[in-house]
């Protein structure tokens, strides 16, 4: 394996001097350069609060968690979430079985606006009540700390983690190229992969 030092440094200022630089993989640090700017934001985020950063932004996202399975149940995920993701978590709300009831009177309150409303001044009135009762089940979700996303693969080892690589939910289709992706990425750390 080449030396790869000369990394830190690039890494660490790239990274706004986070602790916890040397312990993200170079794949992972590539993915995150190659990223867009709200993907970069919100996977630094994730790792602030996952190392407990003094005044990181709290966790909206579900809590980490080990991968279940024989092949991916060796590694943990915590999931980081982007604006990309807002219509799904606002989905995953109100098609929730706790929710169908308020989702029932805000469709037939939308649907009565729309057959009967007296003049578009009132209609717009409606509309932004209703937008915002729908804006709210995005952020009701995030503060019982519900929202999804896709992840961040780490590992934990003699009780720090390492972050290895970025994930999404359709990679499940074939857990072994998963894991095989992400440990073939990470071979700065062999420890990370028993």
């Amino acid at each position: 394996m080449e030396d790869e030092s000369y990394l830190i440094p690039v890494k660490a200022e790239l990274l706004n001097q986070k602790p916890y630089v040397a312990r993200i993989s170079r794949y992972l640090f590539d993915m995150l350069t190659h990223s867009d700017a709200g993907t970069f934001r919100s996977v630094l985020e994730a790792l602030d609060q996952m190392e407990q950063i003094p005044f990181s932004r709290p966790a909206r996202t579900k809590p980490a968690s080990q991968f279940r399975g024989p092949i991916l149940g060796k590694l943990y995920k915590f999931h980081y979430t982007t604006t990309g993701f807002m219509r799904e978590n606002i989905l995953l709300h109100w098609n929730s079985k706790d929710n169908r009831r308020e989702k029932d009177k805000l469709t037939e309150q939308f649907n009565n606006t729309a057959r009967s409303y007296k003049s578009l001044e009132e209609a717009w009135k409606v509309a932004g009540k209703i937008a915002r009762q729908v804006v709210d089940g995005y952020v009701t979700r995030g503060d019982s700390q519900k929202l999804t996303g896709e992840w961040i693969i780490y590992q934990e080892w003699n009780g720090q983690k390492y972050y290895l690589s970025l994930g999404n939910h359709s990679e499940l289709k074939d857990e072994q190229a998963l894991y095989d992706r992400v440990k073939a990425g990470c071979a700065e750390f062999p420890f990370c992969f028993p």
